[in-house]
Formats: C-alpha cells, structure tokens, sequence
C-alpha cells in the first residue's frame, strides 16, 4: 500500500553506480594481480533489503496509540482511564488522527485523554492557540526549546501542543493534575517517533469497517470520503469517516450487561435533555433501537443483551483546527438508511 518515494529509486542508482565502478576495477586487473577482493554478493544484498525495509517502515501508516506508553499515558490521565483504547479522528479537528481512552468504568465511555498527530502541513495551529488565549481566556503558556514551537493551554481540560517542521502533534486530558512538566515529557517522546507515514495515509481503515466508497456511507455525508481512520480491537470496532463538511462515526462494542442498562438509561435523559424527538426503530429481534433526528446532527443507538452490545451511529460537523462552520444540513433518511444497515449487519455476525 506504501510506494517508495523518489529518494530510494536515486540511493538504489548510486549503489548500482557504485558496483559498477567496483567490478570494473578489479576486471582490469592482471591475472596476477593483489587488487583489493569483491564484497561478498550475499552482503551486498542483504544491506540493501535492510536499508528497503527501513524506508518502508519510514512510510508505513502510524497508529496515533503507539505513540505513549503506559508510564506516559499515566503522565496524561492519571490512573483513571480503561485501557480500552480507539482510533478516531480527533472530534475538534479533522486534520486530526487520535487516540482515544475513556474514564475507566463510565457508562457512557467519558473521554479521559486524546493524543495524536495531523496528516497534513497545512494547519491553522497559530489562530488556535491566539483564539485559546483571546477568547476563550485560557491560561497558555509556551514550552522553550521544545520542536520549533509548543505550548500548554490550562481551562476545563488541559491540553498540549507541538509543532516541528510539517509535523503537529496533541494531547489533551480531562485530568487537572496534567501539569505542565508532564506535557513536556510526553510531546517530546512523541516527537521522537514522527514518521513521514503520518502525512501519507489521510485514509486509513481495519477490513471490518465499511469501505469508504460504499454508496451507503457516501449518501450519509453527502460527499466523497476524504479522511477515514479507525481500529478493531479490545471487542470494540469504531470506524470514522470525514467529508469535505461531515464527520460519520459508526460503532460497535461488546459491554457488560448492567453498563447496557445503565447507558440506556443515559441516553435517553441525553437526548430529552437536547430536545430530540427520539424515534424507536424495530431494526432486530431482541434488542433496543432508538433514532434521533437532531438538527445539530442524528444519532442512533442500539442495546442487546444477546450477546450484550452497544450499537451506534451518529454524523455531525468536520471542523477543521481552530475553525467553527455552521451546522451543515443533514441527509436524515440516508442518515437512517446507513445506521439500519449498520445494526443489522453487525448483529447477524454476532448472532451466527
């Protein structure tokens, strides 16, 4: 999926250029002659595979939750967050590739920390960080001689920023223990792990999730996919999908039982709570399905017990860093059309 960049095809030139000039040397060399012995082949050619392999890996797709490890995501949350880890793309700013872990034990999968990386040079982090301080009064403070220029911003949440050549990378926490000292720490470990593979790879989805030319997914964000990014893993599948205006998430993850009651529960105060007029769908046999058609975007959620599972869809803004649009309009019959098919799509192979 990755292809070799420009760079490799001229260093594969200069060692075959190299190899020539070599074997043409010690061919002109008498028979009797002490000239300096050829390289082994084999060597040769198991250099070059390395070096390959390497540039490869250089270029390959990264995965935004190997960039901290336990020790650092403690730095970030404290000891709070499920070890129940996804890949979105970050919620305040498409550009965005995050990790995401919730609080541990929340019903409705609380967000205690984001980290990541964008997939494009062109970002407006300048005006992020200038609104931050201007009108959202938040207390910025910048890091020295951390990338070509840092900061940590102090509000309701904390997070921390870092910008170095064409690579921007985040982290955010719910937690006001994150303290500054622990953000210097974290970006500069993620730095030392950036990658031209994080510019290459805008889409990027596990084989479980809907492609991103299916018509159903298309007709749900009124436009082609432009970025995509998810995981499938601790019995969890997210798949996100952006437009040039919409983000659509679809979601399916196995929970206990009495997490499924409570969250049902949840959701429904949620939704009277914004003035949703919540429709119940009858998508499958033995399970809740609920739709609600909010202007601000729908969102649907299903409960089962056989086997025990939250099902989901919602669709809302993209929003790039630092910018707001307004609230674009929303397909809500293709909206319901994907998230039916999503529920009973899911529940089939569950249930076989």
């Amino acid at each position: 999926m990755v292809s070799l960049r420009p760079s490799s095809f001229l260093s594969a030139s200069l060692l075959v250029a190299s190899l020539v000039a070599s074997l043409a040397l010690t061919g002109c060399a008498g028979a009797g002659d002490d000239g300096p012995e050829e390289p082994p082949r084999h060597s040769t050619s198991k250099a070059a595979q390395r070096s390959a392999a390497a540039e490869k890996a250089r270029h390959a797709y990264v995965d935004p939750c190997s960039l901290l490890s336990k020790d650092e995501r403690d730095l970030v949350a404290g000891s709070y967050w499920e070890p129940r880890e996804t890949v979105n793309i970050y919620s305040s700013a498409v550009e965005f590739n995050s990790c995401r872990l919730a609080v541990r034990d929340s019903t409705l999968d609380a967000t205690a920390m984001h980290y990541g990386y964008a997939v494009t040079d062109e970002l407006t982090l300048g005006k992020y960080i200038t609104d931050a301080r201007e009108i959202s009064d938040s207390k910025v403070t910048p890091f020295q001689g951390l990338g070509d220029r840092a900061y940590f911003i102090e509000d309701s949440v904390r997070e921390a920023w870092v910008r170095q050549g064409d690579y921007t990378l985040f982290v955010w926490s719910a937690d006001d223990a994150f303290s500054e000292g622990a953000a210097a720490r974290v970006l500069k470990s993620m730095l030392g792990k950036v990658t031209p593979g994080m510019l290459e790879h805008p889409v990027e989805l596990p084989g479980t999730c809907p492609a991103p030319t299916s018509r159903r997914v298309v007709a749900a964000l009124g436009g082609k996919v432009v970025r995509a990014a998810g995981s499938d893993r601790h019995d969890t599948i997210t798949c996100d999908y952006a437009s040039s205006r919409k983000v659509l998430t679809v979601h399916s993850a196995k929970r206990p039982r009495k997490v499924i009651a409570k969250g049902y529960q949840v959701d429904k105060v949620f939704s009277e709570s914004l003035g949703s007029e919540k429709v119940a769908l009858s998508l499958v046999p033995k399970a809740i399905s609920t739709l609600s058609p909010s202007e601000f975007g729908p969102y649907g959620f299903t409960y089962t017990l056989t086997p025990p599972r939250v099902i989901s869809a919602t669709l809302g803004s993209a929003d790039p860093l630092g910018r707001f649009r307004d609230t674009p309009h929303y397909d809500q019959a293709a909206f319901r059309t994907l998230y039916s098919w999503w529920v009973r799509s899911q529940i089939s192979q569950l249930r076989k």
